[in-house]
């Protein structure tokens, strides 16, 4: 918003108290912020932000006036600038809930009949953000929970439903809601700004911002605000027989990859990675984890334990089910490794495995290491998209399953039944032919 200038004076004749006519610099929600310079700047006289805001105790409006931040003897630039800054200060302490009036943050306060929706889902965020820090979910359920109910508040406020009750939230709102952002939401830039994607979400996607709504009206239940879920009824995709969104490799893909990793030494660590993962069905995040004392190169085996500790001291899980497992390597692979770990692997049985640069080392690699790599990797060579890093693991399962059978492929991946494994090669099943006894003929 740009500032455009003094409109009007007012105030009394001795010019000490004027102040130009007040100009909004930004509106959000239901407050209005707006500028006030006085005619004659000193000591005295304060270029300030004030707003209405409604005392919690008393339910009444006062009239709040800020300054901090905003230099009363800069360019007019300058001060606009920092008034503008100090707008999105006084937006986030009332985003969390500072009481204006008696100037301090309130304690945990319990959600009642009268709790309206922006606020539960105020005391949502923070029920997550404690869930956070207790190590219950990890930092990518925290920021999808908050994308996913930025999305909510937009489309309540455009609704005019934010400041009702939870209660007038029914099924059909839901739907609307979920059908609206479907075809058309605000996506981040790399540069901050916003932009509508014209990409539908996916019906996996669908049901996973369903279900993040579904679990927050079932704890507005538990806390007795509710006594019936809207997303319970709501539209959700049968996603049972979408095929998965990682395409099966054909031949021809899979052996120019195998190719093109196993003769490029930039991506050696990348061709182990694909190695155990389609080989051995070991997640990336699982292959991270991989200690130098974990192999055994006598014996031929890669022994994960159930836990280890996580670059942040925690005792976590070291595969996905928090199982132990033992894996035999092939010789092939067992040559391929001591290769790669060289003379810095000897006395190191606590380093990576996976330590960045095609070596070992001392720290653990982010998350994307693989998604990363494997991403450059595809662009050096100018591969097409769809061929996924994680997606070696569904073709594996999917050619290996006329050998191993549902239950052989549930071992190897380490699945708790076998219709976990089925779902990635029931594909595989509907190519059968199908075939009729002459006698049966037109």
């Amino acid at each position: 918003m740009q500032f455009k200038g003094i409109l009007l004076i007012l105030g009394d004749s001795s010019g000490d108290k004027m102040k130009t006519r007040p100009t909004t610099i930004k509106k959000w929600n239901e407050y209005e912020f707006k500028l006030s310079i006085p005619t004659k700047i000193d000591k005295n006289n304060k270029i300030e932000i004030y707003f209405k805001y409604q005392d919690p105790n008393t339910k009444k409006y006062v009239q709040i006036k800020k300054s901090t931040g905003i230099d009363r003897y800069a360019l007019p630039k300058v001060y606009l600038r920092q008034a503008k800054d100090l707008v999105e200060v006084l937006i986030g302490l009332i985003n969390d809930g500072y009481n204006f009036v008696t100037k301090s943050f309130p304690d945990y306060q319990k959600l009642n009949s009268n709790s309206r929706i922006g606020e539960c889902i105020g005391a949502w965020f923070k029920v997550r953000e404690t869930d956070f820090e207790g190590k219950k979910i990890s930092k990518a359920e925290l920021d999808a929970t908050k994308m996913v109910f930025n999305y909510y508040v937009d489309w309540l406020q455009k609704q005019n439903l934010l400041h009702e009750k939870p209660s007038m939230v029914t099924r059909t709102d839901i739907d609307m809601f979920m059908r609206t952002i479907e075809k058309q939401r605000k996506v981040k830039r790399k540069d901050g700004t916003s932009k509508i994607s014209k990409t539908k979400l996916s019906p996996r996607t669908y049901n996973g911002y369903l279900y993040k709504l579904n679990f927050f009206f079932d704890w507005l239940i538990g806390e007795r605000l509710l006594n019936y879920n809207p997303c319970k009824d709501a539209h959700v995709y049968n996603t049972r027989n979408i095929e998965t969104r990682f395409k099966i490799f054909d031949d021809a893909e899979l052996e120019k990859v195998k190719r093109l990793l196993q003769t490029d030494v930039k991506y050696h660590d990348l061709f182990i990675a694909s190695n155990l993962l389609y080989t051995f069905r070991l997640r990336g995040v699982e292959q991270l984890r991989l200690r130098l004392g974990w192999f055994s190169f006598i014996s031929g085996v890669l022994s994960i334990p159930a836990q280890t500790i996580d670059r942040n001291g925690e005792l976590i899980n070291s595969t996905k089910n928090g199982m132990a497992a033992n894996f035999k390597l092939p010789d092939n692979l067992i040559d391929t490794l001591i290769k790669y770990i060289g003379d810095d692997g000897i006395g190191n049985k606590d380093w990576f495995l996976f330590g960045g640069h095609n070596k070992v080392g001392k720290k653990e690699m982010d998350k994307q290491f693989f998604t990363n790599k494997w991403n450059a990797f595809k662009r050096d060579y100018k591969l097409p998209d769809h061929l996924k890093f994680y997606a070696l693991k569904h073709t594996s399962n999917f050619n290996s399953y006329a050998v191993l059978g549902a239950d052989g492929l549930m071992q190897l991946n380490r699945h708790a039944s076998p219709s976990q494994s089925y779902d990635y090669i029931k594909s595989k099943e509907r190519l059968r032919t199908i075939e009729v006894d002459e006698s049966q003929h037109f």
